[in-house]
């Protein structure tokens, strides 16, 4: 029961980290909108890798996330 709760909440940080750097990207690049989810979980997945914006604790939260669930978290939005 515990563990399913820290993996609800670890999932809503996540997409809340998402949501945030998508705030981000679509200030840098107002098209953002239109482009496939496919290719902006490729373009989140870089700026997690580069840590962009991101303190050491949200780095390595969303480290374990594949593009795939990138993808699937910012598609639930």
């Amino acid at each position: 029961m515990l563990q399913e709760k820290k993996i609800d909440t670890d999932a809503e940080k996540q997409k809340a980290i998402l949501l945030r750097l998508i705030g981000d990207l679509s200030h840098q690049s107002p098209d953002l909108y239109y482009q496939p989810t496919n290719q902006i979980a490729r373009m989140l997945e870089e700026q997690i890798r580069q840590g962009v914006q991101m303190n050491a604790d949200e780095i390595e939260l969303m480290k374990r996330l594949s593009n795939r669930d990138i993808e699937i978290l910012i598609s639930l939005h």
